[in-house]
């Protein structure tokens, strides 16, 4: 039966009304689908004995995982960052692994510059501030057929006890992302090579640079999605 849903859903994939994927900042939007994609789809599953959430359910993940392969290894994003009353700074953070190798560890070293550029420094020394994400992150999935969830490839941290304080700073910069694999390489990112890997948005989840974009919408609008369908 999984193999029936996974085969209709890369056929109705090109009668769905999709915006096509360019790269990994032009994610596919989910359009109403017009009025023979409907009852081609409903037909399908009719015959089939599936639902229709079953198969919008297997479509999307299949355009996560599409999103993730032509994703850099990793991604991330700064979700917030805020001063609190001691002049310590809190973060959150959200990392999707998009390579083929499950995390171990994430070192984020980052520093902040203040409202003119010039670089802010800690109250108790340096001008770095640093952050150790313990994983696992898992890999991205090969393909649907590997039962594994993309979810399982993003992780979400927030550090609400500050190891940084500078009660004026204006804007954070990520200086390096190390990382560390299960099977024990090691790489670090600096430089030229963060470019398209990090990001600064506070909606993540709706964010065009997030792979698992089509998958949050359809999550988190379901019912108004699947009301679009006949049932």
């Amino acid at each position: 039966m999984k193999h029936v849903i996974i085969t209709l859903a890369l056929i109705i994939s090109s009668i769905i009304t999709v915006n096509a994927q360019q790269t990994i900042f032009d994610n596919p939007w989910y359009n109403v689908p017009n009025e023979k994609g409907i009852e081609y789809v409903d037909s399908l599953c009719k015959t089939d004995s599936i639902t229709t959430e079953e198969f919008l359910d297997v479509e999307n993940q299949i355009n996560a995982i599409d999103n993730m392969k032509n994703a850099p290894t990793i991604l991330l994003n700064v979700n917030w960052w805020s001063i609190n009353s001691a002049d310590g700074i809190e973060i959150s953070y959200t990392v999707i692994n998009c390579s083929l190798k499950k995390i171990k560890y994430i070192t984020i070293t980052s520093y902040f510059k203040n409202s003119v550029g010039d670089i802010c420094y800690n109250e108790f020394g340096g001008k770095y501030m640093e952050h150790r994400f313990i994983g696992p992150l898992q890999p991205r999935p090969k393909a649907i057929s590997d039962n594994a969830n993309p979810y399982e490839s993003e992780g979400t941290y927030e550090y609400n006890t500050p190891t940084f304080y500078c009660g004026y700073a204006h804007t954070i910069h990520i200086a390096s992302i190390k990382i560390q694999y299960f099977e024990g390489s090691c790489k670090l990112l600096n430089g030229k090579m963060l470019n398209n890997i990090v990001s600064y948005e506070d909606d993540w989840d709706n964010s065009n640079y997030n792979p698992l974009l089509g998958l949050n919408y359809y999550f988190n609008n379901k019912e108004a999605i699947l009301n679009i369908y006949k049932n």
